[in-house]
């Protein structure tokens, strides 16, 4: 319970706090077949399974995770793995899909945050984003933000990049050369040379009219985020770039990070996924309770879909009519 309430309480945002700092679902996944759904509960500290077949959708499985707090995951390609940051313990844990055991772990910077699998499923990459309960002025010690790639039959560690400030959403490209990146405090996002490991370009938007009035300082961003949310296009050609304290997104060229359009899009733009045609940038706008839908070749918003209250992440998932029918409208 101790654990609980300090939890939720660092969860709280300075502005435009919408539920007291309770936080029941930090990532989400559906199995391959469509028939279990995956859930990190950030603020209970575990990851659960549920089985969508039946009506009432009942738990098949709940694991703790270490250190109180779960945080991003990211499920194999093959749907047999979960991987999920234990933010408090410094590693990733890797839970068994059908049984939610824990079947190992590695080691990340302080703070893990985002996972994800490369295209061909060989490697997993870690990143980490320090202390966000400390504030600027004291980032030296928010320890080290780092981005950690692992074999993901091994979990034994490939390579491993710091960075001064904590890496926030990213993209890998296919042939896991370029690492698209958003980093704490940094109104935009960098493109990172996975060989060289070098950043090789920067793109920075001026903070919009909103984002000036409403967020004074560094200290008042959510959780040390000006922008996040990051996705590419399905060809490659063009990256959603979601202005988290702008009410903004940008759609921007990847061949010279160039603007194409910024479009204003509502409250607390906080995730970015690509559809599964790549066609369209799905985005969560956390403070409007919405979902924005904007396609890549015009960079226009073609549809704003209402959800629940504060949506985070944006998943793809596909499910068989039988379960889509369970399901309440």
């Amino acid at each position: 319970m101790i654990a609980y309430s300090l939890i939720t309480d660092r969860q709280k945002l300075k502005h435009f706090e919408p539920a007291d700092g309770k936080r029941f679902v930090d990532d989400v996944f559906a199995s391959p077949d469509g028939t279990r759904l995956y859930v990190s509960r950030s603020n209970l500290g575990d990851v659960a399974a549920f089985d969508l077949t039946a009506p009432s959708h009942p738990l098949v499985w709940r694991t703790d995770v270490s250190g109180f707090k779960a945080d991003h995951a990211t499920l194999s390609p093959d749907g047999k793995r979960i991987i999920v940051s234990a933010t408090l313990s410094d590693i990733a844990q890797v839970i068994d899909a059908a049984t939610g055991s824990v079947v190992g772990s590695f080691g990340t910077g302080h703070y893990p945050h985002q996972n994800d699998y490369s295209a061909d499923g060989r490697h997993i990459y870690n990143s980490s984003i320090g202390d966000v309960s400390l504030p600027f002025w004291l980032s030296f010690l928010k320890g080290a933000r780092r981005l950690t790639i692992v074999d993901a039959q091994t979990l034994a560690q490939v390579k491993t990049f710091s960075f001064d400030s904590g890496i926030r959403p990213a993209v890998i490209t296919a042939d896991e050369k370029t690492f698209y990146t958003q980093l704490s405090y940094l109104n935009g996002f960098v493109k990172f040379d996975l060989t060289s490991g070098t950043t090789t370009a920067t793109y920075e938007q001026p903070p919009s009219a909103f984002a000036t009035a409403n967020y004074a300082t560094r200290d008042d961003y959510p959780h040390d985020s000006a922008h996040h949310g990051l996705a590419l296009s399905g060809d490659g050609t063009r990256l959603c770039d979601a202005g988290t304290i702008d009410n903004t997104v940008t759609i921007v060229r990847a061949s010279d990070l160039t603007a194409v359009r910024t479009v204003d899009v509502g409250l607390i733009p906080y995730w970015s996924t690509t559809s599964a045609d790549g066609a369209f940038c799905v985005v969560s706008l956390s403070g409007a309770n919405a979902v924005s839908i904007i396609r890549y070749a015009t960079a226009q918003q073609v549809a704003v879909v209402p959800v629940g209250t504060f949506p985070q992440r944006s998943r793809l998932g596909r499910l068989p009519e039988t379960v889509i029918d369970t399901l309440s409208p």
